[in-house]
């Protein structure tokens, strides 16, 4: 890994732990094995260094995400199967990593400007439009209902990251016996957030694809 690469990993470390204000330069340069000066050199603030972390973990998610559902629109055109697939992959791209996790999460919650300004930055191939058409398509095969797309992708990201963002108060209610129970509940939770939707989207039989 170059020293670029080193500054950002241990950056996302401090920052998950830290927060935006709570880090410090010399913490992230101690961890990364870099003198402060050579920090400096690379990211002249804690700003511009916390705006590089925020566009590389929504370019690393975006570039997974985005692999992952190309993966499985090769192999099925079957509108309901890809939106399981992308409820999953969604999740999945969070859970890898919970640093990164945090640092979103805290980014959403108290840095909404800069978490804005790296979604807009040019990433990996953009996924919503992409889904749009497999939600519209799914519309046109009267498999759902004539819905918006964007209502359905933000609600399927949403259920996602309601859970990532109230993590320990969720363990705490749900009072999980161990980690092997609370792996279990996650690996059902992308079957949950879909099946809960399905049942507002799907056209059943004798109702009109109209509002």
């Amino acid at each position: 890994m170059d020293t670029r690469g080193k500054i950002i990993t241990s950056a996302i470390k401090v920052f998950a732990v830290k927060g935006k204000h709570g880090a410090r330069m010399e913490e992230i340069a101690a961890d990364a094995g870099i003198n402060k000066a050579m920090l400096y050199y690379y990211y002249s603030t804690k700003n511009n260094l916390y705006k590089e972390v925020l566009a590389q973990i929504v370019k690393d998610h975006g570039c997974f995400i985005h692999e992952r559902m190309k993966e499985a629109m090769s192999s099925s055109t079957d509108p309901l199967k890809i939106l399981r697939v992308f409820a999953g992959v969604h999740l999945e791209a969070f859970m890898k990593d919970e640093n990164r996790t945090k640092v979103i999460i805290e980014a959403l919650s108290s840095q909404p400007k800069d978490m804005a300004e790296a979604v807009r930055m040019k990433v990996c191939e953009k996924g919503a439009p992409v889904m749009f058409d497999v939600i519209r398509e799914g519309i046109k095969k009267k498999l759902f209902r004539d819905i918006d797309p964007r209502q359905l992708l933000i609600s399927i990201v949403g259920m996602n990251m309601i859970y990532l963002a109230a993590k320990p108060m969720a363990e705490a209610l749900l009072d999980f016996r161990d980690e092997r129970e609370q792996q279990s509940f996650l690996k059902s939770r992308e079957h949950s957030i879909i099946d809960l939707v399905l049942n507002g989207i799907l056209l059943r039989k004798g109702q009109s694809c109209a509002h």
